[in-house]
């Protein structure tokens, strides 16, 4: 699973799904047809893609409410409520860049706690959003410590954008959402993360272990099974290492805590 992995999401029958629902029988015009389910299925009418103002606020979420998905994803995994497949995850160090282009009027904390309760949280205050984006920094110390990581002030190319980008998800874009594809699959072995995922995708594929059998005299840095007691592996154009993954852990510590009103 690459860039990223379950999605915690209101159930069908929420609020928000049904806002998805009436926005979209609205842009296909037929709010005022007679039988609305069958003049929209007739119809192609979709959602704000990625790459828009909406960035990564996607409205059609694997939600809950029928009998294959019983409850929104991360309770299923609470739960023990869920199959104990092998696979390998990871992201990318830099994925909200992408997406973080299109909001040039978001700048302040302030704006971006309003912007992602409108289009991303709707359970959460605004409020407590700003408490949340104060855990990547406020307008100056997000611009010098977001994303793309490590850059300081270089990529700052409007007021807000690396903070937002490390929120949510080339010089300007870092590693972004999808600058993985070309290099891994394109065949090409001479760049040491592509022939790296290359051989750790094979392995896995054959033996479910991404390291596979270690060639003789290899120092690659092991690609450990996921633990929170064990290192990340972290892969670049020219080597690998392992991290211990805790760049983000008062983020992350604040989502644990408040998943309920995070959900999509």
């Amino acid at each position: 699973m690459s860039s990223g992995s379950i999605i915690p999401t209101n159930p069908v029958d929420s609020e928000k799904a049904q806002a998805v629902y009436d926005r979209v029988v609205r842009a296909a015009g037929c709010d005022q047809a007679s039988s609305i389910f069958s003049s929209v299925s007739s119809r192609v009418s979709s959602e704000p893609a990625p790459m828009g103002y909406n960035g990564f606020a996607i409205a059609y979420g694997p939600r809950s409410g029928n009998r294959t998905v019983l409850d929104s994803p991360e309770r299923l995994v609470a739960s023990g409520k869920y199959a104990a497949v092998p696979m390998i995850q990871g992201s990318m160090e830099d994925e909200g860049t992408l997406t973080s282009l299109f909001q040039p009027n978001v700048t302040t904390t302030a704006l971006l706690a309003q912007y992602l309760k409108q289009l991303y949280f709707w359970r959460a205050s605004e409020a407590e959003l700003v408490d949340y984006t104060s855990t990547y920094g406020n307008e100056f110390s997000g611009a010098v410590l977001g994303s793309p990581f490590r850059t300081g002030t270089d990529n700052e190319l409007f007021p807000g954008f690396e903070l937002r980008a490390a929120l949510i998800g080339t010089p300007y874009l870092g590693t972004s959402h999808g600058s993985d594809v070309i290099p891994i699959f394109s065949g090409n072995t001479t760049v040491h993360a592509a022939n790296e995922l290359q051989t750790a995708f094979l392995n896995f594929i054959y033996t479910l272990d991404p390291d596979g059998k270690l060639e003789p005299g290899k120092k690659t840095p092991l690609w450990l099974q996921w633990s929170m007691d064990y290192q990340q592996l972290q892969i670049f154009p020219d080597s690998s290492r392992l991290v211990v993954d805790n760049y983000r852990a008062e983020s992350f510590d604040w989502i644990l805590k408040h998943v309920d009103i995070l959900h999509f």
